[in-house]
């Protein structure tokens, strides 16, 4: 049993976001063994992120979780973000710390670590690890069967086209705004056309080489920038975030733009090179 109420943290929408804080539960984890941890996720990826994970006892979609409802359950109400989601979220109670929000020059996850000393002073002697996801017995058989038709010395490349924007906003806003290819001045999406020449330059140099598609349903038409899809296992739109790091476990390496996936392939160590826009990363 635990000493004191369960302590209920409100997250992200955002999958790279969430990634980010995994390594803080560890910790708290350590400083409180007996404490218990729920979390509140404004989107199913957020949510997805969070399954399996050891340090955490429920997770809970915002919009099927009145919070105000179950205030009483829980010692404190800890966001993990300053965004307009959570603080919608939160306006109905009057007694939660807000998170202050982010300035542009820290990170994401030493911003929430900050918080969190201010919250559990004990944190001030720890330092945070690596960015953990736990994919399932039932997410690793689905990455073996989706990988064992390539041979035995395939170089499987995995490659996520899209961003943040081209998942959220899909393809008809892009073609309106961004003319297909998201060229615009503060984008930081790679050019779609590029993967496919790309795809190409790395087939003559590595004749052993298999691509596999990650993306999220919404980004299901970036396939067509792909011409020649001789080699390539599309699971754009197909996978949740633990089958895709199954997936990406046992793949050599992704190729993918600042997005979420990126920050998945981090927490199972896959080698990943980055490609970005005209932003900085």
């Amino acid at each position: 049993m635990s000493r004191t109420k369960p302590y209920v943290f409100v997250s992200s929408q955002r999958l790279g976001d969430v990634v980010f804080t995994t390594p803080c539960f560890v910790k708290l984890r350590e400083i409180m063994p007996e404490a218990v941890f729920d979390v509140v996720a404004h989107s199913t990826v957020a949510r997805q992120a969070l399954q399996n994970n050891p340090y955490i006892r429920q997770t809970f979609l915002a919009s099927d979780f009145d919070l105000v409802a179950h205030r009483d359950e829980y010692d404190a109400i800890l966001p993990m973000i300053n965004n307009s989601y959570v603080r919608e979220y939160l306006a109905p109670l009057d007694d939660v710390d807000m998170i202050e929000p982010k300035p542009d020059e820290i990170h994401w996850i030493d911003y929430f670590w900050g918080y969190l000393q201010r919250h559990f002073p004990a944190l001030m002697a720890h330092s945070v690890d690596h960015y953990e996801l736990y994919p399932g017995i039932e997410d690793d058989a689905y990455a073996k069967k989706t990988l064992q038709k390539l041979p035995e010395d395939a170089l499987i490349i995995a490659m996520h086209m899209g961003t943040n924007r081209s998942q959220r906003y899909g393809k008809h806003i892009l073609k309106r705004l961004f003319n297909w290819k998201l060229d615009c001045a503060d984008s930081k999406c790679w050019p779609f056309d590029n993967f496919q020449a790309l795809m190409r330059r790395i087939q003559k140099a590595y004749p052993n080489a298999y691509f596999v598609l990650t993306g999220s349903p919404s980004e299901a038409y970036l396939i067509r920038y792909i011409k020649d899809q001789s080699r390539v296992i599309n699971l754009i739109g197909k996978t949740s975030v633990l089958q895709l790091a199954a997936v990406l476990s046992r793949s050599d390496i992704l190729i993918t733009g600042d997005t979420g996936p990126l920050h998945v392939a981090c927490a199972m160590k896959t080698p990943l090179i980055g490609l970005y826009g005209r932003v900085p990363p």
